[in-house]
């Protein structure tokens, strides 16, 4: 693992660039919605693949530093050695999240196998350039209550967006609302509102995809496998902790909640058609 600071057109030294060339291929898991069991079933059939590490694209889980669900899957990451990163969704406790202890990398330890990335954060990864934007608008808001289990914060903001693109091209963006319209119909019984503070979030993050150039977005959110495109970008959409029936479902949906990215340049251009 190596580190580079890029220079700072204020004077202000700016913060360490995360870098880590032996990080062969990752694993990229969507909404587990502090799921217990289907996370320990993911990482289970997950921790053999070649990954060496893995990520999460929000509504991991985070609501409390000592629920079960932390403890279990900080454990099951113990046993396999591995690391699992996150960014914030829009079901997470941001009081915990903004009171994490930090690296100098701006990284939050929820353990040292579990690790919260900020937005804006850009790093490396085996050749490639990652950059992760957290956070979606809930649609069932009005439902909850403010601080408890509903947080402001959970907005991408303009700023978001201007701290983003500030981190140049990148290979990967890792988000956890999409660039677009995943869905043929919007949700139903939404107030009018809400639904332009969704629209207002996609937005933002194209406007990040126009300005870094990404090769790959992988997101969650809309609990909706699937893959398209945006302006010559990739676009994967990843499932959430569903329920299954039988193993054969089992894996189906496993596979539905995960995307696997290999960090060097040549596996990388293949999945991205490039």
């Amino acid at each position: 693992m190596t580190t580079s600071t890029p220079p700072c057109s204020t004077g202000v030294t700016a913060a360490p660039v995360f870098e880590d060339s032996s990080v062969n291929q990752v694993t990229v898991f969507g909404d587990w919605h502090q799921n217990t069991s289907f996370a320990l079933q993911q990482l289970l059939y997950s921790q053999d693949d070649g990954s060496d590490t893995f990520f999460h694209v929000g509504d991991f889980g985070l609501w409390d530093l000592n629920s079960q669900f932390i403890k279990a899957v900080d454990h099951r990451l113990s046993r396999i050695d591995k690391q699992l990163w996150f960014i914030d969704g829009n079901h997470e406790n941001f009081n915990i999240i903004n009171s994490l202890p930090r690296d100098e990398y701006g990284r939050g330890f929820v353990s040292d196998h579990i690790l919260h990335i900020p937005r804006s954060f850009s790093w490396i990864w085996g050749d490639l350039k990652f950059l992760g934007l957290g956070g979606a608008i809930s649609v069932d808001k009005e439902f909850r209550q403010e601080g408890f289990d509903w947080f402001p914060e959970e907005q991408v903001t303009e700023d978001d967006v201007n701290k983003t693109v500030s981190a140049g091209h990148v290979d990967v963006l890792l988000t956890h609302d999409a660039p677009g319209l995943v869905w043929d119909s919007p949700v139903s019984g939404v107030p009018d509102y809400v639904l332009k503070e969704s629209e207002l979030t996609r937005d933002r993050i194209k406007q990040v995809i126009a300005h870094t150039e990404p090769s790959l977005n992988v997101h969650g959110h809309h609990h909706k496998s699937y893959a398209s495109s945006f302006l010559g970008c990739k676009v994967v959409g990843l499932d959430c902790d569903r329920f299954a029936f039988t193993s054969q479902d089992t894996s189906v949906h496993l596979d539905r909640n995960r995307f696997v990215v290999p960090c060097d340049r040549s596996g990388f251009q293949k999945i991205v058609g490039n």
